[in-house]
């Protein structure tokens, strides 16, 4: 692993750009603490920031991400989403791998794939009205999901009102994987 010489206000930066700077004041030693093994003392979208902090951080050309934001909250995600894929490396090689749909319209070109196989590619709009409507198939499952999650959300408040004892929530995710990429 390289090591840097430390750019105190491109450090401050990147903590702020990745959504760590409340996360740095509840740990014991600050930025100081000492990372268990594996990050165990770490949430997995606090895991998930400290990476994405230290290869913004490094500042490549390239950039290839599994999945960054698939355990970042949906504030989160969204601020990472913009003030750091589509902000700060904007004008990089982004290759983003991720199940989060919602964002795709913002790429460039899209890869689809099902069992490790490209099955669809091209750009947002393209992949929408394609005649196989792979992407436009993935956009439906993917807002009757968001839409399951927002009754089951409203279910649970309406049963804590009525006095019962805990609500129940469940989530759905859909199984097909989108990969996308941006090329500056």
């Amino acid at each position: 692993m390289q090591s840097y010489e430390l750019d105190k206000e491109k450090y401050v930066q990147t903590i702020k750009l990745c959504e760590l700077t409340n996360d740095l004041k509840i740990l014991g030693a600050g930025d100081l603490t000492e990372i268990g093994e594996k990050g165990i003392n770490l949430s997995g979208g606090q895991k998930a920031r400290v990476s994405l902090a230290r290869a913004v951080y490094a500042d490549r050309e390239i950039y290839l991400m599994d999945d960054p934001i698939s355990a970042l909250d949906a504030s989160v995600r969204q601020k990472i989403i913009e003030n750091v894929i589509f902000g700060k490396l904007k004008e990089k090689t982004r290759i983003l791998v991720t199940h989060a749909i919602d964002f795709l319209h913002m790429a460039d070109k899209i890869f689809i794939m099902e069992k490790g196989r490209i099955v669809s590619q091209g750009g947002y709009k393209e992949l929408m009205a394609a005649e196989d409507a792979t992407l436009a198939n993935l956009v439906k499952i993917n807002k009757l999901n968001n839409d399951n999650i927002v009754k089951s959300k409203d279910e649970a408040v309406e049963v804590v009102e009525e006095g019962n004892q805990s609500p129940s929530t469940k989530s759905t995710s859909s199984t097909a994987s989108a990969k996308f990429q941006d090329i500056a």
